[in-house]
């Protein structure tokens, strides 16, 4: 890491610049389990007098070189567009060169008032010692946490329910609702329990990286194959058939976590549901 010159260029413009007293550098560049690659960004909170400058004065941007586009998240708790709220001042950074810095920017005061929990955090600089002995980076902060049985049951259900409105959404050829029903709602509940599967399996010791983007080394190869296959394009018959690869892999897994923690797995909703969903395909064929 030292010779890296995008890190080198990062920690000199903090000391440069006496209103910035501390850096702290988070995120899969310090993660010891994450893979290396130049694509990994450059997470970098700086610790500032006055954050507020950074945002009226953005010619800073200039000393790390030649943008190719940027978002900026304003101030702590404003609403973005989709409704999230903000966590503070951010900007979000590609350069031509090929890398990505995203820096956050805190007052003395807010670093004060919070804790570092945080376990991926490595101190950059630190000019007034404000920042404690910190311990050596690890991703534990975001290791798989084992679910309650009302997790387990609103997550089983949620997929299941879910998935007769997509069934609804492909008798009526309506490819929007189906998409967003399908890959946004039902993807969500199918894509935690195959989380919680994998902690399982890892002792609740383990991170499967944002959006599960790291699946594919902890999934065995037959279950990762049948998850591939629950994906689909626009084609409605590809889209029945993605379905049910779903529903098998999401019960094998489920079935498996409910034996485990001692959960129930509601068969009879799973085989109620999977009927329906035959009967509403073989509808849709018929029109």
């Amino acid at each position: 890491m030292k010779d890296n010159h995008v890190l080198t260029k990062i920690i000199k413009f903090v000391e440069e610049r006496d209103d910035i007293r501390a850096a702290i550098l988070n995120g899969s560049r310090v993660n010891p389990n994450a893979p290396k690659d130049e694509f990994q960004d450059y997470d970098v909170w700086l610790i500032v007098k006055d954050p507020t400058k950074y945002l009226q004065d953005q010619t800073f941007i200039n000393y790390f070189g030649e943008l190719i586009i940027k978002q900026v998240n304003p101030s702590p708790g404003e609403k973005l567009f989709y409704g999230e709220e903000t966590q503070g001042l951010i900007f979000l950074m590609l350069f031509k060169e090929g890398f990505r810095i995203d820096l956050s920017f805190s007052s003395i005061e807010e670093l004060n008032n919070e804790d570092i929990d945080d376990t991926l955090s490595l101190v950059l600089v630190d000019k007034d010692q404000l920042i404690p002995k910190l311990p050596e980076p690890s991703d534990k902060s975001y290791w798989i946490k084992k679910p309650q049985k009302d997790e387990y049951d609103f997550v089983v259900n949620e997929f299941f329910w879910c998935m007769t409105n997509v069934a609804k959404g492909l008798w009526r050829e309506e490819l929007p609702y189906v998409k967003g029903m399908y890959d946004t709602v039902v993807r969500r509940a199918y894509n935690q329990m195959i989380k919680w599967y994998i902690g399982l399996q890892y002792d609740w010791k383990v991170n499967v990286g944002s959006f599960g983007k790291w699946l594919k080394y902890f999934l065995p190869k037959d279950l990762y194959e049948l998850m591939e296959q629950s994906y689909s394009g626009s084609n409605y018959n590809d889209i029945w058939d993605s379905l049910f690869y779903a529903i098998k892999l999401f019960r094998i897994i489920s079935k498996q976590i409910a034996t485990h923690l001692n959960f129930y797995y509601p068969i009879q909703d799973d085989e109620n549901t999977t009927q329906y969903l035959h009967h509403v395909r073989s509808l849709h064929q018929e029109k």
